[in-house]
C-alpha cells in the first residue's frame, strides 16, 4: 500500500488558508525533519492532511475502461520516529476544558435535521443559516424540480447544561451537496437572529486525541455528547484493516504450481471485489473513533476538547458501534469555501448512481460495444434496485479515444432507473453535454415532466405539456434516422420496449442484421472442456443483457489457456477461432457455424422463441456470405438450432452442446425437428366420440403437447386397463399421424408427421409457424443417402409445402388409409386446417 499510504503535511496558517479554498496541496510545505535527533525547535502551528479530488468510483471505473489517464499516486514521506510530533487540534496555548464545557461550546450550534424518512443531525457554519450536514441526511428530502427541503429545529442551552429542544420548526433547502464525501449544506430560511455558530479546529486532530461526539441518536435521546479518542486516521479503500488480509503473493509455498496460481487468482479476484466495495462506499478522509455513534447521530459535529469542530459524524462499523467514522476536518474546510445562497436543483448523476462496476457493452450486438451499463444490487427476483446505461448511440466514442479527443464517455443518450423512478437525458445537439432531461416517475415507460438544462446547471422545466414525447427513449431527440434503429435494438435488449414507440421497433424489426458471433454474447467469461481432455473448447460469457458459447471445436485458440482461466482478453481481442457461436438475449438466440472450417461463419440460425424458454427452433435461417450478405435458408426453419451435425467433422461440438442440457439435434435427419414419441408429460388415451378407444393418445406438459394417432388401428393395446406410456416408449402404439405442439397457447407452431409407406417410421413432416396455422412453411422428406448418418437424409421439399397441414388425399401410399384418417381429422381439427 505504499502508493496509498496517508501522510501528513506540514504547512503554515497562510498555506493552510489557501488550502480550504480549494487547492489540494500547499506551495510551499515546511519541510519534514528526518534527521535524529530532532532539531529543537517550536513545532509547526498548524498540520493538515493532504485533501485531493474525489470522484465517485463508477467514473474511476469508466475511465479505466476507456484507456483514460487517473490521478497519479500520493508518494508517501520518509520520517523518523524521533522527530517533532505534531500538535493536536487545540490551537497553542489554549487552556483546556472540562468535557461538559466543551460540549456547551457546541451544542447551541447543533440542529435536528428531519425528512419524511428519518432524521439527523447538522451543525451550523454561517449566522446567515447555513448548516452543515451528511449527504446521507438530506437525500431522501422532499423533492420539487429536484431542489431538496428538509425540516431544522434549534435547540437552547439549559442553565443546568443541558439542551432543549425549541418549539419553531424551520424549513431547510439543500445548497451544496457532495455525494462521494457524503456531505451537504442546507440554508435555513428565514433564520432567526443571533445563531450560535460553531467553530472550526485550526488544525487537523490527530491520533489518540480526546474528542466528543454529539448528535441525535435514534435510540436515545437528542444532543447527546459521546466522549472518546481518535482511534486513526485513513480512508477506506486504502487503509481498511481487512485489506491486508489478503497477501495473495504467496499463499501456499508448498502447493503444486497450478493450484497455487489458482489460489492466488482467487484472492486476487477477491481483494479486488472489496477494494471495489470500499471504493464504491464514501470518499475521502475519515477519522475512526470509539464514539458510540448510531443512526440519527449522522451529521453532527465531532469536536476536541475546547469544543472545536474536527471531523462529522458519518457512519459506524456493520460488526462493532463502537467503531466509529466521521468525515476529516480538512474535507470539511475543503467543501464549505464556497456555497451559493439559495437551493440548487441536485439532479442524480448517470455516472455515479448507477452502481459501481461499469462494463462497455455492445448491447445492439452489431460489434461495437456503444453502451456504458452499471447495475445495482440484485434482489431476490433478479431484478436490480438500480441500473444505469450511458449509450454511445453513433458509435464516435472509439474513434475519438484514437485520435486523443475524448476526456469522458461520448454519450447521446442515458438512463438511470432508481427504484421506481426512470431519468433519462439527451444531448439533442452533439455537444457532448446533455440538454433535455426526462422524468417518468412511475417508470412506466412515458415520462411526465421534461427539462431543458442550461449552462452551469440550469434547470427550467417544459411547461408546454404536449411537447412531452409519449415514450422514455424519443426517436424525437435523435436527430440521424439511420440511429433510429439502433435506438429500438438498446431499448428491446434491455426489455424496454413500453419506452419506445411502436414505429420505431417495426423500422428497426424491419432491419434484417445478425449479433456479432463474437462479441455478441459478452465479453467476460472463462473457459471450460467439455470433453475433459484437458485442453478448453468453450467459452461461456456474459454481457450486461446478453450470454453467449463460444465452441471452438478444434481447440486451436481457446485449447492455449488453462481449464477455468478467464477468457475476457482473447473475446475482446476477438481471437477466438470459433466454429460455433451462439448469442442469446432476451427470447431470441443465434447459432452462427463455420460449416466448412474456412474462419468465417456461413449459416446462421435464429430461434426467437416468443417467451418459450423450452424451444430451440429456428423461427429463420440465413446464409452468409462472403462480405456478410445475407440469404434467406428456408430448409432450416422449424428444425433445432442446435445441431452438430452441420459440423460432421468435429465431434466436439456435440459434447459442448450439452451444456444447455436439450433441444440438440440427435442427427441431421429427424433428430433434428421435435421427437413426436419423446414427450415431456405421460401419454394417455384420449377419448374422442365416434372412434375406438385408444385410437388417440396424447401427452401434454406445460407448453408442449404431442397428438399421436393409430389410423388403421393396429396397435395392440390392451382393452382392459392399458399402460399407454409404457406402450408409446416401447414403440408399440404405431401411430401414422403425429402432431407435435411447442409454445405458448394457440400461438406456437406445430409439426406434422406423416408415416406413408406404414413401416413404422414417420418419413414425411410439414411444419406449421405460428405466423400462420392453417398452412405449412415448411415441408421435408427423409431419402435414403448412402453418405449420409443411418443411410437416410432429410430432403427439403418446398414443392410440397402447397395445401393444408392436414392432408388425406395423397398422402398414404395405401389409399384406403386417407378416408380414415379424414374421419378421425373431422374430429379433432378445425375444417380449415383438413385438406
Amino acid at each position: 500500500m505504499k502508493a496509498k499510504t496517508l501522510t501528513l503535511f506540514l504547512v503554515s496558517v497562510a498555506a493552510a488558508g489557501a488550502l480550504a479554498c480549494g487547492k489540494t496541496e500547499p506551495k510551499n510545505p515546511a519541510p519534514v525533519v528526518a534527521s535524529a535527533p530532532p532539531v529543537a525547535s517550536a513545532p509547526p502551528p498548524t498540520v493538515h492532511e493532504r485533501v485531493v479530488p474525489h470522484v465517485c468510483a463508477a467514473r474511476k471505473k469508466v475511465a479505466q475502461l476507456l484507456g483514460q489517464k487517473n490521478e497519479a499516486p500520493i508518494e508517501p514521506f520518509e520520517q523518523s520516529a524521533e522527530a517533532a510530533p505534531p500538535p493536536s487540534s487545540v490551537t497553542a496555548g489554549a487552556a483546556r476544558i472540562p468535557a461538559n464545557q466543551a460540549y456547551r461550546v457546541v451544542a447551541p450550534s447543533t440542529v435536528l435535521i428531519r425528512t419524511d424518512n428519518g432524521l439527523g443531525t447538522g451543525v451550523v457554519i454561517d449566522p446567515k443559516g447555513y448548516v452543515l450536514t451528511n449527504n446521507h441526511v438530506v437525500a431522501d428530502g422532499r423533492k420539487h424540480d429536484f431542489v431538496i427541503t428538509v425540516k431544522v429545529t434549534l435547540g437552547d442551552l439549559a442553565p443546568t447544561g443541558r439542551m432543549v429542544r425549541q418549539e419553531k420548526t424551520y424549513e431547510g433547502v439543500v445548497v451544496k451537496s457532495d455525494p462521494v464525501r457524503d456531505v451537504a449544506i442546507v440554508k435555513i430560511k428565514d433564520p432567526p437572529p443571533k445563531l450560535e455558530v460553531a467553530k472550526f479546529a485550526k488544525s487537523a486532530p490527530q491520533v489518540a486525541e480526546k474528542v466528543i461526539a454529539v448528535g441525535h441518536a435514534g435510540i436515545g435521546f437528542l444532543w447527546a455528547a459521546k466522549t472518546c479518542s481518535v482511534a486513526t486516521i485513513g480512508e477506506r479503500q486504502s487503509d481498511v484493516s481487512m485489506l491486508a488480509a489478503f497477501d495473495c503473493a504467496n499463499l501456499d509455498p508448498a502447493a503444486p504450481p497450478a493450484e497455487a496460481e489458482a489460489k492466488k487468482t482467487r484472492c486476487d479476484e477477491a481483494k479486488k471485489r472489496m477494494t471495489d466495495a470500499l471504493n464504491a462506499a464514501t470518499q475521502g478522509l475519515a477519522i475512526q473513533t470509539d464514539c458510540a455513534i448510531t443512526h440519527g447521530d449522522s451529521g453532527g459535529p465531532l469536536v476536541n476538547v475546547v469544543g472545536e469542530v474536527v471531523g462529522l459524524n458519518q457512519s459506524i462499523a456493520v460488526d462493532a458501534a463502537t467503531v466509529s467514522f466521521h468525515v476529516h476536518l480538512d474535507e470539511l474546510r475543503e467543501f464549505i469555501g464556497k456555497y451559493p445562497e439559495e437551493g440548487v436543483p441536485i439532479l442524480p448523476d448517470p455516472y455515479c448512481d448507477g452502481g459501481f462496476n461499469p462494463t462497455l457493452e455492445d448491447v445492439d450486438l452489431d460489434g461495437v460495444p456503444e453502451t456504458l451499463v452499471t447495475k445495482g444490487n440484485q434482489g431476490l427476483l433478479g431484478s436490480f434496485d438500480r441500473l444505469s446505461l450511458l449509450i454511445d448511440l453513433d458509435e464516435d466514442q472509439g474513434k475519438k479515444s484514437k485520435e486523443g479527443q475524448a476526456e469522458s464517455f461520448d454519450a447521446e443518450i442515458a438512463l438511470l432507473t432508481i427504484r421506481n423512478t426512470t431519468y433519462v437525458w439527451y444531448d439533442t445537439v452533439g455537444d457532448n453535454k446533455f440538454d433535455v432531461l426526462l422524468v417518468d416517475k412511475d417508470n412506466d415507460g412515458k415520462p411526465e415532466q421534461l427539462f431543458h438544462l442550461g449552462p452551469n446547471g440550469a434547470l427550467t422545466e417544459e411547461k408546454d405539456k404536449s411537447l412531452i414525447p409519449n415514450h422514455d427513449l424519443s426517436a424525437r431527440f435523435v436527430k440521424d434516422p439511420k440511429l433510429h434503429v439502433r435506438l429500438a435494438k438498446i431499448a428491446q435488449a434491455i426489455g424496454g420496449t413500453k419506452m419506445i414507440s411502436a414505429k420505431t421497433l417495426a423500422a428497426a424489426s424491419a432491419t434484417t442484421t445478425l449479433p456479432d458471433p463474437l462479441l455478441g454474447g459478452g465479453n467476460q467469461g472463462r473457459v471450460l472442456d467439455t470433453d475433459a481432455n484437458g485442453r478448453p473448447d468453450l467459452a461461456a460469457v456474459r454481457g450486461a443483457f446478453s450470454r453467449g458459447v463460444l465452441i471452438d471445436a478444434d481447440e486451436d485458440s481457446l485449447g492455449t489457456l488453462k481449464v477455468g482461466a478467464s477468457a475476457d482478453e482473447l473475446v475482446k481481442a476477438k481471437k477466438v477461432d470459433a466454429e460455433v457461436a451462439i448469442v442469446v438475449q432476451g427470447t431470441t438466440l443465434w447459432a452462427q457455424y463455420d460449416t466448412n472450417n474456412d474462419g468465417k461463419f456461413d449459416l446462421a440460425l435464429v430461434a426467437s422463441n416468443g417467451g418459450d424458454p423450452s424451444s430451440l427452433i429456428a423461427t429463420s435461417a440465413y446464409k452468409i456470405g462472403d462480405k456478410g450478405e445475407l440469404a434467406p435458408a428456408p430448409e432450416n426453419v422449424g428444425r433445432k438450432v442446435l445441431r452438430p451435425g452441420l459440423l460432421p467433422e468435429h465431434p466436439r461440438v456435440a459434447n459442448a452442446f450439452r451444456y444447455f442440457g436439450s433441444d440438440v439435434a440427435a442427427d441431421e435427419g429427424m433428430g433434428s425437428v421435435p421427437d413426436p414419441t419423446a414427450a415431456r408429460g405421460r401419454f394417455r388415451a384420449r377419448e374422442v366420440k365416434g372412434l375406438p378407444a385408444s385410437t388417440i393418445v396424447e401427452s401434454e406438459a406445460g407448453s408442449a403437447s404431442v397428438i399421436l394417432v393409430d389410423v388403421d388401428r393396429d396397435s395392440k393395446v390392451p382393452a382392459k386397463d392399458p399402460d399407454i406410456p409404457k406402450i408409446v416408449a416401447d414403440g408399440k402404439f404405431d401411430a401414422e399421424v403425429a402432431i407435435v405442439h411447442r409454445g405458448l397457447g394457440d400461438g406456437g407452431a406445430d409439426w406434422v408427421y406423416y408415416d406413408t409407406d406404414a413401416d413404422g417410421k414417420f418419413d414425411f413432416v410439414l411444419y406449421v409457424p405460428a405466423t400462420n396455422k392453417e398452412a405449412p412453411a415448411q415441408a421435408w422428406r427423409v431419402v435414403k443417402d448412402a453418405s449420409a448418418k443411418n443411410g437416410v437424409a432429410f430432403q427439403h421439399d418446398p414443392a410440397a409445402i402447397a395445401g393444408k397441414p392436414i392432408r388425406h388425399k395423397t398422402i398414404f401410399k395405401d389409399k384406403a388409409m386417407g378416408p380414415k384418417w379424414k374421419a378421425i381429422a373431422e374430429k379433432i381439427f378445425k375444417p380449415s386446417m383438413i385438406e
